[in-house]
């Protein structure tokens, strides 16, 4: 919608002076900065702590009604671009038909986009539970890999202790004393 709004807006800005439209092209780009801003909001209530893009529009702007009324020697065409609506076929659109199937097409896209959000919500809560669960896993590994790093600690210690033990019984107890000092076995 605000892409069809600056599209027309662009034209109505490029009509002859006459035509009146270049008065009205003001309202129709306070209309598009008033979609614009909708839309940032409503993608922003999806993103905690995301502010709107852009600020809110200000007052529309004023335009001389009684001036675009004016008689004036030019035709005014209307062009109908609803096959259904067309006054050839019999019938025409009014504000109320207008009005409901505008509505009724932002809130299909409203629903859209509500399921497409829901589904990319569900997604990434999928992935930071995979994430969890592997994290997890990981802990017990590491968990597991200490204990079995301990383990071999405690065995190598006791080795240790018994070869100074049988050293000690076999008159060599200084010798091993100053050799683990200088490997730096001696506080393990």
């Amino acid at each position: 919608v605000e892409a069809e709004l600056g599209s027309l807006e662009k034209r109505l800005r490029g009509c002859p002076p006459a035509s009146g439209f270049d008065k009205i092209s003001p309202l129709i780009g306070w209309h598009r900065g008033s979609v614009g801003f909708a839309l940032s909001s409503i993608l922003a209530v999806g993103s905690p702590g995301t502010a709107p893009a852009a600020r809110p529009p200000s007052a529309p702007p004023e335009i001389d009604w009684n001036a675009l009324a004016k008689k004036t020697k030019t035709r005014n065409v209307g062009v109908c671009t609803d096959s259904k609506s067309s006054t050839h076929s019999g019938g025409g659109a009014d504000a109320s038909d207008i009005r409901a199937a505008l509505e009724a097409e932002w809130r299909a896209k409203l629903e859209a986009l509500r399921a497409e959000m829901g589904a990319q919500l569900q997604r990434e809560r999928e992935a930071a539970e995979a994430a969890k669960a592997a994290f997890e896993q990981a802990i017990c590994d590491l968990e597991a890999a200490v204990s079995a790093a301990e383990q071999k600690a405690k065995d190598l210690r006791k080795r240790l202790l018994d070869f100074e033990k049988q050293m000690k019984a076999k008159g060599l107890g200084r010798f091993v004393e100053e050799t683990m000092a200088e490997c730096g076995f001696l506080g393990f």
